[in-house]
């Protein structure tokens, strides 16, 4: 990890930086953190600061499996750090998208999805069956949604004496300025879902053009992780800070049309002609046009590559493709509003020399110069997808 080329810039200017790193092996879905006991000892005698990230954050994860990942992972965690010797806070990022139910997101704690011992009598009953598990969490899209929600209520009510604070992003994407401008280093996130839209496999998606896309580069994430953690007070209320766009500086759906997907068309990144996202609100109608605009058109490509001896790939791909936009769908269909006024009540608290270098407050983003900069990001930073 250390040799990643986001490096280069701190190795040349502080060449010993990495002195400074204890590495310590560990899981969160292991019993006692998967820990060595002298490893454990190290942490308890000399951390003064925790920052939770580790997570499962797929969408389809089997609710037992996301259960053990993300609400267990936290609670081992929040034990340990209770025992540190040292500690100052404890920051846990969660997700914006914990609460979709609400359609104006404020920083506050919600109430928990569901009681934990209900969880465990559900998974003790079912399992991880899917269609019981997606009624189980109604008003929830998926195990990731549920468990983050879970885990910030159990974190509110838990805390005890370690001061506290939740992070919550939106869709994290490329960096805008930190550690270089467009970086990014793997497909999560909504870049999967954009690429597909780009390179032409992706022309229709469930939502409205005008639908406002709530994304936050990774920078400004790690920005306010830095500073709520240097600024955490020490409260019995858990302080919890928004890292969203939609309430202060919006953009659509239209807008990644117009920058992002030109962009990609510029650099000649698409593999099928004109490509452009179509947004449609009906589900039904959704369904019949892109059967008559993807799908028979797909089979006719097919069909066209056996008569000529090649293999066929259009319906194998379409149909990942289409997948995926599917599970997308509570998220581009909807309109929500994330507030981030306690995050831009903290930036601007800095002096000028630290809001400038820790930059978080989403009224900082040009977006037309930001989704061109993500798309570059992609084309230079990440490995060519295999298309499915």
């Amino acid at each position: 990890m250390l040799n990643n080329r986001f490096f280069t810039r701190l190795k040349n200017t502080d060449p010993d930086c990495f002195k400074k790193l204890v590495p310590i092996s560990g899981d969160v879905r292991l019993p006692k953190l998967g820990l060595k006991p002298e490893d454990e000892q190290t942490l308890i005698d000399n951390v003064s600061i925790v920052y939770h990230g580790a997570a499962t954050v797929k969408f389809t994860e089997p609710l037992p499996i996301a259960m053990n990942t993300n609400f267990e992972g936290t609670k081992k965690l929040l034990e340990l750090s209770q025992r540190m010797k040292k500690i100052e806070v404890f920051v846990y990022i969660s997700t914006a998208f914990a609460h979709t139910q609400k359609q104006v997101l404020i920083e506050t704690i919600y109430p928990p999805p569901a009681k934990v011992e209900d969880v465990y009598k559900f998974i003790e009953d079912y399992g991880d069956d899917k269609q019981a598990t997606l009624k189980f969490i109604h008003g929830q899209p998926n195990t990731y949604t549920f468990t983050k929600s879970l885990s910030e209520a159990y974190l509110s009510q838990h805390h005890g004496n370690v001061p506290t604070v939740i992070i919550r992003p939106s869709v994290v994407c490329a960096a805008i300025k930190e550690p270089l401008k467009g970086w990014l280093e793997n497909w999560y996130g909504g870049t999967p879902l954009l690429m597909n839209a780009s390179e032409g496999w992706l022309r229709l998606a469930r939502g409205h053009y005008n639908n406002r896309i709530d994304v936050i580069p990774v920078d400004f994430v790690t920005n306010l992780s830095i500073i709520a953690a240097a600024k955490a007070k020490r409260t019995n209320d858990v302080q919890v800070f928004n890292s969203t766009t939609t309430a202060d500086n919006p953009v659509t759906w239209s807008d990644y049309n117009k920058y992002f997907i030109k962009e990609m068309v510029r650099h000649r990144k698409n593999d099928l002609p004109y490509p452009e996202l179509s947004f449609i609100e009906s589900k039904t109608l959704l369904a019949i046009a892109t059967l008559f605009m993807q799908t028979i058109p797909a089979h006719v490509l097919d069909l066209w590559l056996k008569l000529t001896g090649k293999e066929p790939r259009y319906v194998k791909i379409l149909a990942q493709v289409i997948l995926l936009r599917d599970a997308y769908e509570h998220f581009t269909s909807q309109n929500w509003i994330m507030r981030s006024d306690r995050t831009r009540e903290l930036h601007s608290s800095l002096s000028p020399e630290d809001r400038e270098e820790f930059q978080c407050d989403p009224i900082q983003i040009n977006w037309p110069e930001y989704l061109r900069d993500y798309s570059r990001g992609v084309i230079k930073y990440l490995k060519p997808r295999k298309m499915y």
